[in-house]
């Protein structure tokens, strides 16, 4: 069994890489954690790979694009992406927090919708990872954004 904060550090490898494919298309994306480590261990080995694949990597990567921007392949651009985890009123709570250009208010409602894309792709991220945190763990993602900084808030309860 896991905590909320070894679930993320066990997965810390695949965010290194994340931002070592942005440095290599001259980015300056920074990563910070800061994780509870006084959290009970409630996740068995399949939770963990399911919150590390369809959930923190999606948040991750999708942070790590945010920063480089529509135009990423000029590069010249510099963020922050900082992962926190603790605990509040039962829940464990993970904070996905970048510094990239933000999500239009317009289609803030949009992102968790199946098949929604800002970048080309298949739209399936944001969709499957608020389905496996509402379905399997009877949780939910919030999400607050403006031009200078998106949050994502996971909030796992401890009792499913």
């Amino acid at each position: 069994m896991f905590s909320i904060s070894e679930v993320i550090k066990n997965r810390e490898w695949k965010h290194n890489l994340e931002l070592v494919k942005s440095k290599e298309l001259g980015h300056e994306v920074s990563m910070v954690y800061d994780l509870d480590n006084f959290q009970k261990p409630r996740y068995n080995d399949e939770d963990a790979t399911l919150l590390n694949k369809l959930v923190f990597d999606n948040l991750i990567s999708n942070s790590v694009t945010s920063i480089m921007g529509e135009d990423f392949m000029k590069g010249n651009s510099q963020g922050l992406v900082k992962v926190k985890s603790f605990e509040r009123n039962n829940y464990d709570i993970v904070e996905v927090t970048d510094t990239g250009k933000g999500v239009h208010k317009d289609i803030l409602n949009e992102i968790f919708k199946k098949g929604f894309s800002t970048k080309g792709t298949t739209g399936y991220g944001l969709y499957y990872a608020q389905k496996l945190v509402h379905e399997r763990f009877n949780g939910f993602i919030e999400v607050e954004s403006d031009s200078d900084k998106t949050s994502f808030v996971i909030m796992l309860p401890h009792k499913r």
